[in-house]
């Protein structure tokens, strides 16, 4: 299976970015406490749940380069959250794995309408529920500064990628396929499936 992500690309303080999606994802129907019991898990570098407080997550935030953990969209489905921290960068990837096509597009829409809020912070958004990108190191772009020829990509386009205007000279030869528009500041990618 191919794996499903949502990735943002963003200055600032990594323990406020977390604060600050919580209120976006809740309205998603995401809690960072699993609803049965109100707990907060932090995986380890394992992949073990480890049931911790709240104030343990923020304070890994605040504390560690990389930290992972679990928003909780019911009881029983969660997706995959990891941060890192990358000199000036917050890198906030997402793992779909699991959810339904309804929450994925769900998360999606509140994740695009947060970056276009946050938009002075953001460097990048991808929105890849199908997996296409799986194999892209989107670090080495929005992180590293190098160019994506797509001319010569044998990866997919994301559903939406977005970003930063003053980067998308990185961005060389998308696809036909990809409507783009600009933002204010913000150049949003659209792929449209061939006689859509």
């Amino acid at each position: 299976m191919s794996e499903r992500i949502v990735a943002l690309y963003r200055f600032g303080v990594s323990e406020q970015v977390v604060t600050g999606l919580r209120g976006v994802l809740h309205r998603a129907g995401a809690s960072l406490a699993r609803p049965q019991d109100g707990r907060t898990f932090i995986i380890d570098a394992e992949g073990e749940q480890i049931p911790s407080p709240e104030t343990s997550l923020l304070r890994l935030l605040r504390e560690q380069r990389e930290v992972a953990f679990q928003w909780w969209l019911g009881a029983q489905e969660d997706i995959y959250c990891r941060v890192r921290v990358m000199g000036e960068v917050i890198v906030v990837e997402f793992g779909l794995e699991g959810t339904s096509p309804q929450d994925r597009a769900l998360v999606g829409e509140v994740l695009l309408e947060y970056v276009r809020n946050e938009r002075e912070h953001v460097i990048a958004f991808i929105y890849d529920p199908e997996g296409v990108t799986e194999d892209r190191d989107w670090d080495d772009h929005f992180v590293r500064g190098e160019i994506i020829d797509w001319r010569h990509s044998d990866v997919g386009f994301p559903d939406v990628l977005v970003v930063r205007e003053t980067i998308q000279f990185r961005l060389k030869n998308a696809p036909r396929n990809v409507e783009r528009v600009a933002d204010d500041g913000l150049v949003v990618m659209t792929w449209r499936p061939s006689g859509a």
